[in-house]
């Protein structure tokens, strides 16, 4: 719980200081994602979705993107899901920080790091997790982009061993 609260509060803290500049543009949107997840044991699963490729192992996902600068992309993803039968529910969230490589051209390759984690409270159990991304960012009209993602993440708990790696593509309006 406690990698929960510090990612909702890192979100909340960093994205009204990205929302007072002047050129700040946010664009949100949502995805078509295949996950690969890859335990250590090696019983690799595929999950896949629309939306998809978000927070944990391809679950839906809409996404905010805010610009905080003609290079810098930072763009908070939560997740929640309330499970009846076993009354529990698992959180996720994470907070990916990416670069622009081309910022002025309608087209652009992008990096990008991600760290978050997640909470079920059933049982208690969390995990920390991080990775990294590549993608290409096309910018459709003023008011619209689409884009290609891959995603490599690891989750860091002992007792969660696992590994995801993310197709997504994503479409999204600019605001």
């Amino acid at each position: 719980m406690r990698i929960v609260a510090v990612l909702l509060a890192a979100i909340l803290l960093m994205s009204p200081a990205a929302l007072a500049q002047e050129e700040t543009k946010v664009e949100v949107g949502t995805t078509l994602g295949l996950t690969l997840a890859i335990p250590d044991d090696g019983d690799t699963e595929v999950f896949a979705g629309i939306p998809g490729g978000g927070t944990f192992v391809g679950q839906p996902s809409i996404y905010v993107t805010v610009f905080a600068g003609p290079s810098l992309m930072i763009e908070p993803q939560i997740y929640f899901i309330w499970n009846s039968a076993v009354e529990d529910a698992l959180i996720s969230g994470m907070i990916q920080v990416g670069y622009l490589l081309k910022p002025d051209a309608m087209a652009s390759p992008y990096v990008a790091a991600h760290v978050g984690g997640l909470f079920i409270t059933g049982d208690g159990s969390d995990s920390g997790a991080a990775g990294v991304a590549a993608g290409y960012r096309v910018g459709i009209s003023e008011g619209a982009a689409f884009r290609v993602e891959g995603k490599y993440r690891r989750w860091l708990a002992d007792n969660f061993d696992l590994n995801e790696v993310s197709f997504v593509l994503g479409l999204g309006v600019v605001l």
